[in-house]
């Protein structure tokens, strides 16, 4: 896979964030400003939507035999279900943008966490050898694309985004899931 330029980086985080957007006719249930625009059954609907995809998922995963270290399969049964119910949260709506991203070629992708936060996102264009304070001083070449909160951009601009409290639960590189 070619290294993508600072512009390929920034169109594919936001051609993430607009896929999700456009998949997720529900979307989260645990947002409280999506809450109160809805107003309460709407919210209770939602409630329901991300449950019963959630639910769904957890008796998919039974199913297919997809064992717990397998966070692949795991994520790839999330955004499966995201897509078909329109809901989830960031979770789902992480997984649903990374498996989107990788079919369109693009990478390195990594499906990401806070450490510190419940909360999860992908980054693109980090190299799984950029770790750290290597990492620190890459803030302008790796981007964020996270569809929950609908951000998009270099690291860089995203101070709230602390690296030191960032973790890689899936990276994909060269077409290759790891």
């Amino acid at each position: 896979m070619a290294e993508l330029t600072y512009a390929g980086c920034m169109l594919a985080a936001l051609d993430g964030c607009r896929y999700v957007k456009q998949m997720m006719t529900t979307g989260a249930s645990n947002s409280l400003s999506k809450a109160m625009d809805r107003g309460l059954i709407n919210q209770v609907a939602a409630i329901l939507k991300v449950s019963t995809a959630r639910s769904e998922a957890e008796t998919t995963i039974t199913l297919r035999n997809i064992k717990n270290w397998d966070t692949n399969r795991t994520m790839q049964v999330w955004a499966e279900k995201a897509k078909k119910y329109g809901a989830g949260n960031c979770g789902e709506q992480s997984a649903l943008a990374f498996y989107y991203l990788r079919s369109k070629g693009v990478g390195p992708l990594d499906w990401a966490r806070f450490t510190n936060r419940d909360h999860a996102f992908i980054l693109i264009n980090r190299p799984k050898s950029l770790k750290g304070d290597d990492l620190r001083g890459a803030l302008d070449r790796v981007f964020l694309c996270d569809p929950y909160y609908d951000k998009k951009g270099p690291l860089s601009q995203f101070p709230d985004y602390n690296v030191q409290f960032i973790e890689s639960i899936l990276h994909c590189e060269d077409g290759v899931t790891l």
